[in-house]
């Protein structure tokens, strides 16, 4: 009888892990097509993209920061060194070996196109590197302060290192104190003000220090996220919600906006209520496909998420390449790829997560790197 019961337990943990996968798949199929700059001849296909990459800005980073906090074990963070050490090994040691490799092959791409010296790439102009150079991104990398152009999107893993970190150190203060008795809501209540102080910070006095900024809105949405389904508030899907969320987030950028990676973010409460929205919508839909065999590649592109958000950039790079090889112009040294009909949109966005997905096996099958 006991057997029985681990065993529904255990697939119901398994299906749960399921429709996690296809939500990160959604999100990051959304990152990498929103990377590629789409152009079109016909003015309202360009409002339209421009309309929904404002609707893509208000999940497709923020729900990874939630789907963290799903997953978070609370009774694993109370043991404060236990937990930082496997974050250490799970997430740190693959993103400084990844960020250290990209800084080590730096000129290389130079070499072959993938820079250009003297463009400016997201505010940073391109030039090549000397060996002091190398020593000072290498140790910034170290410190989770410096993201090589090839990146692109990984900044967002040194932002979740920083919420473990954050939330592991207010855990454990928490904790300490004897004479809180809900110790719980007061973490939930210490995020909450760390995330508003954040998004002050970065609207009222134009400060906004990279990847910490944003790390002090992520931990919220990790907490708060993972106090929600503690409290098993995700567990039913109602028909009539899942309709309110879907107006909500079509009417959302006529009235805000979210940008995690630059931390700009209208106001908190138009934050909460559009990342809540985004993640009862793509819960009712990932669950909906989570058990349908054709939905299966979503659930393997969600579990490798982590290397597409690392090499979806090199992707971008041999896609352009190969369009060259072929006669498309094509320059492969922009920072994003350009696309001027559907036809190569959809094209890169193949090569953006077939070349991670390509790298990732390599990397496992032949050096025992597992991403």
């Amino acid at each position: 009888m006991q057997e029985s019961i681990n065993k529904k337990q255990n697939n119901n943990l398994k299906q749960r892990y399921e429709w996690l996968d296809i939500i990160k798949a959604i999100c990051i199929i959304t990152v990498v097509i929103f990377h590629i700059k789409y152009t079109s001849k016909i003015s309202i296909l360009n409002d339209a993209w421009n309309y929904l990459d404002k609707i893509s800005d208000l999940y497709k980073v923020t729900i990874f920061y939630c789907v963290a906090g799903i997953t978070l074990n609370n009774k694993k963070l109370k043991e404060t060194f236990k937990f930082l050490f496997h974050k250490f090994k799970k997430l740190y040691l693959k993103a400084i070996i990844i960020g250290s490799m990209a800084v080590l092959l730096h000129n290389i791409f130079i070499k072959i196109g993938f820079y250009k010296i003297g463009i400016s790439y997201s505010g940073k102009t391109m030039k090549s590197y000397n060996m002091t150079d190398y020593l000072i991104n290498i140790i910034k990398t170290f410190l989770l302060a410096n993201r090589e152009v090839i990146l692109g999107a990984f900044w967002f893993v040194y932002s979740l290192i920083i919420c473990f970190i954050l939330l592991s150190i207010i855990d454990l203060i928490i904790n300490k104190l004897k004479f809180v008795k809900n110790k719980r809501v007061l973490r939930l209540i210490i995020t909450f003000l760390l995330m508003f102080l954040s998004i002050f910070m970065t609207n009222v006095l134009n400060i906004n220090i990279p990847r910490f900024s944003n790390s002090l809105v992520g931990v919220f949405l990790l907490d708060f996220t993972n106090y929600l389904f503690e409290n098993k508030k995700f567990e039913k899907s109602d028909l009539y919600l899942v309709f309110i969320c879907i107006i909500c987030i079509l009417l959302a950028p006529f009235f805000g906006k979210i940008s995690m990676n630059t931390n700009t973010i209208t106001n908190p409460f138009f934050l909460l209520i559009v990342v809540m929205a985004s993640l009862y919508l793509l819960i009712f839909l990932s669950k909906k496909m989570e058990n349908k065999k054709i939905f299966n590649f979503l659930k393997y592109i969600g579990k490798n998420s982590f290397s597409i958000m690392a090499f979806q950039f090199i992707g971008f790079k041999v896609g352009g390449i190969l369009l060259n090889v072929c006669g498309y112009k094509n320059d492969i040294s922009v920072l994003v790829p350009i696309a001027d009909n559907v036809a190569i949109l959809l094209y890169y966005l193949l090569f953006g997560v077939s070349i991670s997905l390509f790298i990732n096996y390599v990397l496992k099958k032949f050096f025992k790197f597992e991403l």
